[in-house]
């Protein structure tokens, strides 16, 4: 896999389309669903519907979850331009998190573009975040919008994606003015 592109301040994105099936994105979103949102399971100190973020999906062994995590440490090879070192990465000496975020215009779980700013991991200055859409409800519609030194960007409505950034960076999640549902795993990856 090869850079696909590059933004503002070093957000870079990988593209992984055609390594994921509509059925295996399909059954990702079912997993999800099942086991955290039609049971109630999410993280209610957080906007939208976000599962717990002390659950590592990355190890659940199913083909779906382990192409995610293949594509991201793909991914984070990539962006740090280190891959004999990556290589050698054992995940169980690096702390990994992951989560699906799941939002709505309708949801009754809205907050206001100040509430929804926010970073992933302001204790670790070394952390990497990645996020991947997995199902965005229209095209031009749920970017995630970066806020670095008083300037503003948008990510591209680009599904299945990983799109990787420093933890620090304050972003918000996409605005929807449809029903349709937004389905986004996050990513931060960080060594003790």
């Amino acid at each position: 896999m090869v850079l696909s592109h590059e933004y503002p301040f070093g957000v870079k994105e990988y593209d992984y389309l055609d390594q994921f099936s509509n059925q295996e994105i399909q059954d990702i979103i079912n997993y999800f669903h099942k086991n955290f949102y039609d049971s109630g399971i999410i993280d209610y100190h957080r906007p939208g519907y976000q599962t717990p973020g002390s659950y590592n999906f990355f190890s659940i062994q199913k083909q779906e979850f382990q192409k995610l995590k293949n594509t991201f440490l793909e991914s984070i090879r990539q962006y740090i331009n280190q891959q004999t070192l990556i290589d050698r990465i054992d995940l169980n000496q690096y702390n990994v998190h992951t989560w699906c975020y799941m939002n709505w215009e309708s949801s009754g779980r809205n907050n206001t573009d100040d509430e929804l700013k926010h970073i992933h991991n302001a204790t670790n200055p070394n952390a990497i975040s990645g996020i991947f859409y997995l199902k965005l409800p229209r095209k031009q519609e749920g970017e995630t919008e970066f806020h670095l030194g008083g300037n503003k960007f948008k990510l591209p409505s680009k599904e299945l994606s990983w799109f990787i950034f420093p933890s620090n960076y304050l972003h918000t999640p996409g605005k929807l003015s449809s029903n349709g549902k937004r389905y986004v795993i996050s990513t931060d990856i960080w060594f003790n």
